[in-house]
């Protein structure tokens, strides 16, 4: 031992987070989602907190081992998981990475490709000095002498909305069988987890799911007449697929390991695996801090200064780069669609700790600029 574990007074940090967990069990505001019939049936006295740490340091408080459907949690490791197995052009060929400014599932399609606004030079932040050059082809658009973009078509624009994440779908093992697709999830959810969790998908929650799906099956058609989707994509599979992502059964123990291993730039804290990329999940990380909490974003962006993802089932996923992932599950949600106890813990956490000051320890990767 050489005293440099990254929260050095282990004892003093449990003893805070115990404080913020009471402090955020006495929130009783919000109401279980309903308009999925079987989340209606959630307990909503639970609440269940879990922290890993990027050296492995784990802490849990109350119903931490009971199991959930992770739902809208799943995106951006969905979208991490697309980008890892396809090129970065072809993710960005078919999804955006700004902000709707509109709610969840929205009829909507960002259209500023097709409009020209997009400069070349500021679809992605940072240099251009990562090797893309194999990616040529895979990269669609057409750009003018002055870096605009005179062909493309309209696109979801973040893979944190449901559009976004229906087009993750049908990229992740492009045009193979569902079974295919699940199975190549699984093998990144089971290393995610450390190896901790099983990967299994609750079949009620699925068909309670598919069976209250018009929205998202408008969209994934809306997507399909704007031609947004990749060459091989089959609507009714990809839908199935999301659903059965969305009806995954984590816990929040395991779900803090998931954040721990975006926290340590892609390097799961329990088993030292190297399963993302620093470049994914930079990309990753900057989706989730920008889009990651529904209409309240920019709110919880402005307020906590981390990324977060939460889903209708009543999960946070936070990340601390550099520092700890964290799980909060508590099933009553704010009209925002996001945990209520769940954004009390990180409140009253960022108040303890001053997360927003805390430095990135991520090494600094290589950034994808679009040719």
């Amino acid at each position: 031992m050489q005293g440099k574990l990254v929260v050095p007074d282990w004892q003093y940090f449990v003893d805070k987070c115990s404080t913020c967990y009471t402090k955020a069990l006495s929130v009783t505001e919000g109401e279980v989602a309903s308009y999925i019939p079987i989340l209606a049936k959630a307990d909503p006295a639970k609440f269940g907190v879990s922290v890993c740490t990027i050296d492995g340091q784990c802490v849990s408080f109350g119903d931490c081992k009971d199991e959930f459907g992770v739902q809208s949690s799943m995106k951006p490791l969905n979208y991490a998981i697309a980008l890892e197995t396809c090129s970065f052009r072809k993710v960005y060929q078919h999804c955006g990475i700004e902000p709707s400014g509109r709610p969840f599932n929205e009829m909507v399609l960002d259209h500023r490709r097709i409009n020209g606004e997009f400069h070349k030079h500021n679809e992605f932040p940072g240099s251009d000095n990562h090797d893309f050059e194999n990616d040529e082809d895979d990269f669609a658009a057409k750009y003018d002498d002055h870096g605009r973009i005179i062909k493309a078509t309209k696109v979801p624009h973040n893979p944190c909305i449901n559009a976004g994440a229906i087009m993750c779908s049908a990229i992740i093992e492009e045009g193979c069988t569902v079974a295919t697709k699940l199975e190549t999830v699984q093998g990144y959810w089971e290393r995610l987890t450390g190896q901790k969790k099983k990967f299994h998908v609750n079949e009620e929650m699925y068909s309670s799911e598919s069976d209250t799906a018009d929205r998202n099956r408008c969209l994934a058609y809306m997507m399909k007449e704007a031609g947004a989707f990749p060459e091989c994509a089959g609507l009714e599979r990809e839908l199935e697929f999301y659903f059965k992502c969305c009806s995954q059964m984590q816990n929040a123990e395991s779900m803090a390991i998931v954040a721990g291993t975006l926290a340590n730039g892609g390097c799961c804290p329990v088993t030292g695996d190297r399963i993302f990329s620093p470049l994914t999940v930079q990309s990753v990380l900057s989706v989730m801090f920008t889009c990651g909490m529904y209409d309240f974003s920019g709110q919880f962006a402005f307020s906590m200064g981390f990324p977060a993802k939460s889903g209708v089932g009543g999960s946070i996923l936070m990340v601390i780069p550099g520092v700890m992932g964290i799980c909060t599950w508590s099933p009553k949600l704010d009209i925002n669609g996001n945990s209520c106890r769940g954004n009390a813990f990180a409140m009253y956490l960022e108040g303890k700790f001053m997360m927003i000051d805390v430095p990135c320890k991520l090494p600094t990767p290589n950034v994808y600029v679009p040719p």
